[in-house]
C-alpha cells in the first residue's frame, strides 16, 4: 500500500510541471465522445507497449515504473489495464494522461475525443 502511494506522488511530481491548457472551439460547444478512441490495440501500440500473449488480456512491460519483467496487463477488449507490481489501473484515456503528463480535458483534444455541435 505505501510504495504505491509513493508511485503515484512521484507520477504527480512528474507532471507537475506541465501546464495546464485547454483548446477552445469558438462559439461551438464540444461533446465527449469516447466512440472515437481507436481499438485498445492500435492504441497501445500507437504508445510503443509492446502488448505479449493471446487472448483477452496480454502483458506487457509498464511504463509508470522501472520493469525487467512484463507485469502490465492490458485488455484489448475494451482497453482497461491494471499493473501487478505498482498497482496503477485504469482506462485508456487515464493510461494516455498519466503516459503524457496531461489533465483529462487537454488529453482528450490530442485523442481528438470532441464531436463539435454547433
Amino acid at each position: 500500500m505505501k510504495i504505491n502511494l509513493l508511485i503515484q506522488a512521484m507520477a504527480s511530481l512528474n507532471c507537475e510541471n506541465t501546464r495546464l491548457k485547454r483548446s477552445k472551439i469558438g462559439k461551438h460547444q464540444r461533446k465527449f465522445n469516447p466512440q472515437r478512441l481507436p481499438t485498445p490495440k492500435v492504441f497501445y501500440q500507437n504508445l510503443g507497449i509492446e502488448m505479449k500473449g493471446r487472448g483477452e488480456w496480454r502483458v506487457a512491460k509498464c511504463p509508470f515504473h522501472d520493469d525487467k519483467r512484463p507485469s502490465l496487463s492490458v485488455n484489448i477488449l475494451h482497453g482497461g489495464y491494471k499493473c501487478h507490481a505498482c498497482g496503477v489501473s485504469g482506462d485508456m484515456i487515464k493510461f494516455y494522461t498519466s503516459y503524457k503528463c496531461l489533465d483529462f480535458l487537454t488529453a482528450c483534444d490530442e485523442l481528438d475525443l470532441w464531436d463539435v455541435q454547433k
